[in-house]
């Protein structure tokens, strides 16, 4: 019995563990040629695992003027400390020019040792909740029948994130109509316009200001 309880437990803290890594494949490159091959491979990496992070770090936020504004913050507390938030990592290409090294890794990193950091940092990005709700106003355009509405409502209840929609308002431009939908969302706009054109691939992005954003049929 005592056996079976320690497997048990071992299974339970690998499960655990495993859950708080995040697996990625990026690439790092440095442009500087006076690097020997050696420290020009060490640059490279380094840009790579940052590119890591900041893909696990703009996950949750609308766009990177976040991370540019804490840029220092990140470099000296987060970023030259990589090897703390680094579980493995294989470098499955690399490329040498007279002019640039470049390398292509898969790397997990330990994605709640980051987030606990960032957050003892008091960082705007950790401060938000991660389940803040957007007020997102989607617009369809050149609509012609009423039918195409009822297709577009309900595209936009089967994306993930969306909680609410209310038709908002139905404008003439022209000879052609505009049909607004104000959208409750806990994904921001980018995220939503990319899973929009994937739910369907014949619309097209005509704008996207603030939290407006307005399609059209690539047909028309």
């Amino acid at each position: 019995m005592k056996k079976y309880l320690i497997i048990l437990i071992l299974f339970l803290f690998s499960s655990l563990s495993f859950a708080s890594i995040v697996q990625l494949e990026v690439s790092g490159k440095t442009d500087t040629p006076m690097y020997n091959k050696s420290k020009a491979r060490k640059v490279a990496l380094y840009n790579a695992f940052v590119r890591a992070f900041k893909k696990i770090m703009l996950e949750d936020i609308a766009d990177e003027k976040i991370l540019e504004a804490n840029k220092k913050i990140l470099t000296k507390n987060i970023y030259s400390n990589f090897n703390a938030y680094i579980a493995n990592y294989t470098v499955l290409e690399q490329r040498l020019s007279d002019t640039s090294f470049e390398v292509i890794v898969r790397v997990s990193v330990k994605k709640d040792k980051l987030e606990e950091d960032l957050r003892n940092l008091g960082l705007p990005y950790w401060t938000q909740s991660k389940q803040t709700n957007y007020t997102i106003i989607v617009s369809l355009l050149y609509f012609k029948e009423y039918a195409d509405i009822e297709s577009f409502k309900t595209l936009l209840s089967s994306i993930k994130g969306i909680e609410k929609i209310q038709e908002k308002s139905v404008i003439k431009v022209g000879s052609d109509k505009k049909m607004s939908f104000s959208c409750i969302s806990n994904a921001p706009v980018k995220k939503m316009i990319t899973a929009i054109q994937e739910a369907n691939r014949e619309l097209e992005l005509v704008a996207s200001e603030g939290n407006n954003v307005s399609f059209k049929t690539k047909r028309d």
